[in-house]
Parts: C-alpha cells; sequence; structure tokens
C-alpha cells in the first residue's frame, strides 16, 4: 500500500524562509504535510458574508515534532505518486517526468533513447503514469510545473 503524503509551496504572506524553514521540513521551496481541516482563526484573513475567508493550511511536524498549521498556496498541493524514479527521487502530482520509451536510430543512424517528458496528474481517479509504473527505472523527475525547468 503506498503511503498518502502531500508537498505544497508554503504561503508567502505568513512564511518566512529565514525563520521557518529552520523550523519545518522544507525542500526545494515545498513544504511536506496534509491538507489541514479544522476550523483555524489565522490573522489577516478576509470576513466575506459572514465567513472568514483563510488560505489553505497543511498540517505538518516541525523538527522538534510539534505539529504546526501552515497556509499554503492551493493549486501547488501535490500527492506523492507512491513511485520514486530512478535517482530515487519521490514522484508527486505536478513533476516534469522524462522516460524512455524505448530506443530509436537518430539522423546518423545510430540507436538512441527515444525519451518522452510528461506532466504527472491526477485524473478519472489515478495518476496519468499508471501506465509508467511498471518502468520507474528509467523515469527522471526533471522539474515540476511550479518553478522553471534546471
Amino acid at each position: 500500500m503506498r503511503q498518502i503524503k502531500f508537498r505544497a509551496k508554503p504561503h508567502p504572506g505568513y512564511f518566512s524562509p529565514r525563520t521557518n524553514s529552520e523550523k519545518l521540513d522544507v525542500r526545494d521551496g515545498f513544504i511536506f504535510g496534509a491538507p489541514d481541516v479544522r476550523d483555524l482563526d489565522i490573522p489577516n484573513s478576509e470576513k466575506v458574508d459572514n465567513l472568514y475567508s483563510i488560505p489553505t493550511c497543511f498540517v505538518t511536524l516541525n523538527k522538534k515534532g510539534w505539529t504546526v498549521s501552515m497556509p499554503v498556496i492551493e493549486d501547488t498541493i501535490g500527492e506523492f505518486t507512491g513511485l520514486h524514479d530512478k535517482n530515487g527521487k519521490e514522484i508527486y502530482e505536478g513533476d516534469i517526468i522524462r522516460f524512455c520509451k524505448g530506443q530509436k536510430k537518430d539522423k546518423s543512424g545510430n540507436l538512441v533513447d527515444d525519451t518522452e517528458d510528461r506532466v504527472v496528474c491526477y485524473d478519472g481517479g489515478c495518476f496519468n503514469i499508471h501506465d509508467l509504473s511498471l518502468c520507474t527505472g528509467s523515469i527522471t523527475v526533471i522539474g515540476n510545473i511550479h518553478k522553471n525547468i534546471k
């Protein structure tokens, strides 16, 4: 059974990289945890029709083991697929992956890898990489849709 976990970009209005990254699990600009479904009283929320509009939050553990609720940018939430690329990196929804479909001949007649890039997304109750789960040894995470590919 795969591990259910999420990542998201912290909301800039509530996150200070200098102070929060020392306390939270922050990697590549993402924090890791799970969506927070509690009603929260967060400063700077806007009141609309007697309801507070608050950012989506993540529950995560800080480095001392305390539970922390951190506002995140909702569009950056990505679920872990349960798969790893050939380098052992976890593959999340929103990642851009490159995989080898086989080999082909280039213009000189040499055999080269025939690769394809794909964005991992969740659609119709499953991830769009179900057909790739057998070839994880050839998958490489090359970036994600929330930052430029390096």
